[in-house]
């Protein structure tokens, strides 16, 4: 798996499909528990981390 960032600098352009794939291999592999516990492993909002997960769905 390639490195995880928690939140991407204003100048990279988010892909979060790519972002959102990650954050649930972390939840999924059992390294957090949940969203709240991620945003805390993360070091970002737990708002972050909703929108990351919003946006990087398929609709």
């Amino acid at each position: 798996m390639s490195q995880i960032k928690g939140s991407p600098t204003k100048k990279d352009k988010i892909d979060y499909a790519e972002l959102a794939a990650s954050y649930r291999e972390l939840i999924s592999s059992g390294v957090c528990k949940n969203q709240a516990e991620l945003s805390r492993y993360l070091g970002v909002s737990r708002v972050w981390v909703t929108k990351v997960f919003q946006l990087g769905s398929p609709n």
